[in-house]
């Protein structure tokens, strides 16, 4: 996938620290797929607020998750 990442027509050799990432994702995904099934996801909602009258127009709802290890992980 790094290759990919820089572009056409690239190759990369194999390094210990892409096995390192590989992994951590796929620890990251079993997490988050344990989180899912033991609802531990919670949504919070964001007032929108209309910058014109200073009102509250509407409202987002984001969903976070508090990783037990890790803390509070981003959505990106």
């Amino acid at each position: 996938y790094k290759a990919k990442e820089l572009g056409k027509n690239t190759w990369r050799l194999f390094e210990a620290s892409m096995e390192v990432a590989f992994r951590n994702r796929q620890l990251m995904k079993a997490d988050l797929r344990t989180a899912v099934e033991s609802k531990g996801l919670r949504v919070v909602y964001q007032p929108i607020v209309a910058m014109s009258t200073m009102r509250i127009a509407s409202c987002e709802a984001l969903c976070r998750w508090d990783h037990s290890d890790l803390g509070p992980i981003s959505p990106s």
